[in-house]
């Protein structure tokens, strides 16, 4: 039977499959790869988004929900990213982009198809969930009926009556905006053109990008702190001062990075077997090396996903605290890249058995550092001690690099899934204030959205709460929480200014139209109110065209002349236009308003131009600028 998808997500999350990932984008990359597709409106953009879709993917296996199918998950994120993208590039590029409203797919010339491209998967997404399900494995994946009720645990009868309904729905959202259809049509069209065609170099494309990837803090400082001796002891004091005063029991760490190892190898060559630690179920592999790599070898032949950790896990139990330093060796001599799954799953084993050896061998034997499994196991276990070592030890660990400070985030990443007020505290032992926010804001990375909420409430009020505050926005609206995040903002002015305004609004309208509406109006600062309604109209209008004008014909207070240019700019040709003609100021409106339709007039839809120009007001200045331009059809 195949696996599915959540066999192989948690697969992947577990120890990090790279064959589990590669059939997860195999099997998903058409649907991802055409949503983005309808989007964008650009094959190179939309390669751009599969890739981060699945990226996403990667850092975030192990927190998708399990009641929630994969199928609707991917769809989403595409859709988001793709539609971030596309007003990225426009404020990027400072020009018109190819609106998507308009835009007629390559590969999909049936003008039937051309009229539901650019709002099936907006209007999908207005489905209840059981429903958008159903129709995306169904239609979206052209997956059988007996499939579908497989994949969701519900009969087939259940599967066939959603799939209708369904169907049923979207024929009337596409009706409500004046595209008739009917449910068959829809049955026809969508297997044949929702998912589009991809190359199996774009799918081993993103598997190579999307491996080895975990959630790391952002690498953006290069800024070395310089420290004396002295400093370098104080802040080593500090963390013994602030890991002791949060309870844990703590042992010192050696200063020499080496020391771990040396010590584990002194206290294994004079003692008897009896006489070394030992767990309840730990018990010394009695083979010798040779015969230990040559079971190594017979594992790492396996082809079974199943019996291959399952023999690897088996071997590590056996081993003895003198016997990882070799196995690692081997490891490395039969070609295992400490990055893979069997390397991570060994190495973690021995940081939790033994973290200074394991620490010592990586230190000194890792060509990419040391592993951040090591670190995130020993944070789990002992973080007192893994935190002494790390300030003891490593260069520039509290210093201003982003890059330097990741044994310590990886440390308090573990330990803020158990103590958010611990992180908080341990955190002292950074000097500077902007690099303690950077470093609790990586940290906010990397959490599940119930430790992410722990760790902000953990937090005193001050910059650091505003920073990770605004940080989080992202995150909660990933699990759409946007009341929550609007809470948390609104009790913050400086998190309102740090977060992603126009990315928040966006999504919570995609969602909660009428609640979003009603949160900008409760937002205090009148920029902030302005950012929140360019990510609204923004994101409607590449969607919804005809929304976006009803919007603003809903709420005229909205036309303020910095708005209408952000978005005209934006939105496409059409709705430039449409903008422009909003803006009070007459000369920024008769000079953004001659772009737009100067523009419009160059591409293949020129006749649509000069039917929109007649059936508007078009100031004279502007009617006698276009007057003077030829008319050319390409």
């Amino acid at each position: 039977m195949e696996l599915s998808d959540r066999d192989l997500l948690e697969r992947f999350a577990a120890g990090r499959d790279e064959a589990a990932f590669r059939l997860l984008v195999e099997r998903h990359l058409p649907l991802v790869h055409g949503v983005a597709r309808r989007i964008t409106a650009n094959e190179d953009l939309a390669k751009d988004v599969a890739q981060d879709t699945f990226m996403r993917l990667a850092r975030r296996a192990a927190l998708i929900p399990e009641n929630l199918s994969l199928t609707a998950w991917l769809h989403r994120v595409a859709q988001h990213l793709a539609i971030d993208l596309v007003r990225a590039e426009s404020r990027r590029k400072k020009r018109e982009i190819a609106n998507p409203y308009h835009a007629a797919m390559s590969n999909t010339p049936s003008p039937d198809w051309s009229a539901l491209a650019p709002l099936v998967d907006s209007l999908i997404n207005r489905l209840p969930t059981a429903e958008r399900e159903v129709l995306l494995l169904r239609y979206y994946r052209d997956q059988p009926h007996a499939e579908v009720a497989r994949q969701l645990g519900v009969s087939e009868v259940v599967a066939k009556k959603r799939a209708s309904r369904a169907l049923e729905k979207l024929r009337g959202l596409l009706a409500s905006r004046g595209i008739a259809t009917t449910t068959a049509a829809l049955a026809t069209l969508l297997p044949a053109n929702a998912a589009t065609p991809v190359s199996s170099t774009l799918a081993l494309s993103i598997s190579t990008v999307s491996k080895g990837v975990i959630p790391l803090a952002p690498q953006g400082l290069n800024l070395h702190l310089a420290m004396t001796s002295v400093q370098k002891s104080a802040i080593a004091g500090a963390a013994i001062v602030f890991m002791t005063s949060l309870g844990y029991a703590f042992r010192s760490s050696p200063e020499d990075p080496e020391a771990g190892v040396k010590s584990a190898a002194a206290l294994t060559a004079g003692s008897s077997e009896s006489t070394l630690p030992r767990t309840r179920n730990e018990r010394r592999n009695g083979a010798s090396s040779r015969e230990r790599l040559e079971r190594l070898r017979s594992i790492l032949a396996l082809s079974s996903r199943v019996e291959q950790p399952r023999q690897m896990l088996a071997f590590i139990g056996e081993l003895a605290p003198d016997q990882f330093e070799e196995t690692a060796d081997q490891l490395q001599e039969l070609g295992v890249d400490t990055g893979s799954s069997n390397f991570r799953m060994f190495l973690a084993a021995w940081a939790k058995r033994h973290p200074l050896g394991a620490v010592g061998w990586a230190r000194k034997s890792s060509a990419g550092g040391i592993p951040a499994v090591i670190f995130k196991t020993w944070g789990e276990d002992d973080p007192a001690t893994a935190v002494d070592w790390v300030v003891r030890n490593l260069p520039d660990v509290t210093g201003s690099d982003a890059k330097a400070r990741l044994p310590l985030v990886q440390i308090l990443s573990s330990l803020a899934t158990k103590d958010a007020s611990a992180v908080v505290k341990a955190l002292g032992v950074i000097p500077d204030e902007k690099d303690r926010i950077e470093a609790l804001n990586a940290i906010g990375t990397t959490l599940r959205i119930e430790d992410l909420e722990r760790l902000i409430a953990a937090t005193s009020d001050g910059p650091q709460r505003s920073a990770i505050v605004g940080a989080s926005v992202k995150t909660f609206a990933d699990y759409s929480k946007y009341g929550q995040a609007f809470e948390l903002l609104l009790a913050d002015k400086d998190a309102r200014h740090l977060a992603d305004i126009e990315s928040l609004f966006a999504r919570w309208h995609n969602d909660y139209p009428e609640d979003t509406l009603a949160a900008i109006d409760a937002l205090p600062e009148a920029k902030v109110r302005e950012q929140a309604k360019a990510g609204v109209l923004t994101r409607v209008g590449l969607l919804e065209p005809a929304d976006a004008i009803a919007l603003l014909d809903q709420h005229p207070e909205w036309t303020s002349d910095p708005l209408m240019l952000l978005v005209a700019d934006r939105c496409g040709l059409v709705l430039g236009a449409e903008f422009s003609l909003r803006i009070q100021d007459r000369e920024l409106r008769d000079k953004t308003l001659t772009r737009h339709l100067k523009a419009w007039l160059e591409t293949r839809q020129e006749p649509a131009a000069r039917k929109w120009i007649e059936q508007h007001e078009i100031p004279p200045s502007v009617r006698e600028v276009l007057e003077t331009r030829p008319s050319e059809n390409p």
